[in-house]
């Protein structure tokens, strides 16, 4: 008889057989309510209004223990490249997402626990952490003034503004602007930390130009009618506006999510009109106002969207799957990963809108929600 692998019992072939059932009948595996539930309980622990110990609701509607306890062993491996968390946060709690492929492959438990199987979210601390690209834990410290990052920040815009991509995002916005009428704020998620010793890291800094300019075009878009020399939308459903007459520009609330983060980072971003937020906190902003901006994060932000809202606007990098659908059980699927529920939310309900890659920035994608009437 053929020896037995530990993700081939009985019990883990029977829980996976209802985990995907849960998920084809279209059961949300994160919901706001969740998610505040998990922020208040964290937040009253860290202040010691709670004791050591936290309950996590799994899909089976079951409350689930954790010990809040950083010397406590745990049967969780948190294998994620750390995407520049820097060390002197690592002493705190944090939330570990799992994406629906990671929680029918549970190689992040040992031994399997058919309970916390159950969970999308768990409750970590670092000693969780099974990282091996340690570059990302030990990059510079900021060594600059706030002004001076101003600065760098400020000429990393300027060289976005005159780039191919900016005009192609503009063009892409402005040909689609019956469609944006109801957004209202902006939410970032992994744009990256800014400060790098005494200069600015490249990508980051670039992305952060991309979400400041993303912020003045959709305020520049509401207050400007259509011109009868603008391009009709590629590919939409719906009626252009008719209206002819210069509105006051809307304001485009800011937020942006990023463990990564330093003070100083936060500092520059607010004085930009962009109000850095503790995870979950950005996750909680989403709804049917928002657009949305994610690069390569480390938590299934595409997976989590697809359950909390269908935000106007979308913009995020590049599928990794030359266009395939994603499949339930892609083992060797990235953490934003998408899913067939994701698939069928893009596909059904939302405009696809390549940016191609130039000297800037590698190419992104824009999905544009259609219109509902």
């Amino acid at each position: 008889m053929a020896e037995q692998t530990p993700s081939d019992t009985p019990e883990i072939r029977a829980f996976k057989q209802d985990l995907e059932a849960m998920y084809n009948k279209g059961i949300p595996f994160y919901t706001k309510d969740y998610l505040k539930d998990i922020l208040n309980q964290v937040k009253a622990h860290k202040v010691g209004r709670k004791d050591d110990k936290i309950y996590l609701t799994n899909l089976k509607g079951e409350q689930v223990e954790t010990i809040m306890d950083p010397n406590q062993t745990t049967i969780w491996k948190d294998d994620r490249c750390y995407h520049g968390e820097h060390l002197d946060r690592d002493s705190s709690p944090y939330l570990y997402y799992r994406s629906i492929q990671m929680m029918l492959d549970p190689q992040d438990m040992e031994p399997f626990d058919l309970q916390k199987a159950y969970l999308p979210i768990a409750v970590l601390y670092p000693a969780a952490r099974q990282d091996t690209h340690f570059y990302y834990a030990v990059r510079p410290s900021p060594h600059l003034t706030v002004e001076k990052l101003g600065e760098l920040l400020q000429t990393k815009q300027q060289e976005w503004e005159t780039s191919a991509q900016h005009r192609r995002l503009n063009q892409v916005l402005t040909n689609h602007r019956h469609l944006l009428a109801s957004a209202k704020k902006i939410v970032a998620f992994a744009c990256g930390p800014l400060a790098k010793g005494r200069g600015v890291w490249n990508t980051s800094g670039r992305q952060h130009a991309l979400l400041l300019s993303l912020q003045r075009m959709l305020a520049a878009l509401s207050s400007s009618p259509p011109s009868p020399a603008e391009n009709k939308p590629e590919t939409e459903t719906g009626t252009k506006s008719s209206s002819s007459s210069t509105t006051t520009p809307e304001k485009i609330r800011c937020f942006a999510q990023d463990p990564a983060y330093h003070a100083i980072d936060a500092e520059v971003l607010k004085g930009r009109g962009v109000e850095c937020l503790e995870d979950p906190e950005a996750f909680l902003e989403l709804d049917d106002e928002t657009v949305v901006l994610s690069f390569a994060p480390n938590v299934p932000v595409r997976q989590i969207v697809a359950d909390l809202a269908r935000p106007v606007v979308i913009i995020q990098d590049l599928p990794d799957d030359d266009g395939d659908e994603a499949g339930l059980y892609d083992v060797d699927c990235y953490i934003d990963s998408s899913s067939p529920r994701v698939d069928n939310t893009m596909t059904n309900e939302y405009i696809a809108l390549p940016i191609p890659s130039d000297e800037f920035l590698d190419g992104f994608m824009v999905y544009i929600r259609k219109s509902t009437t």
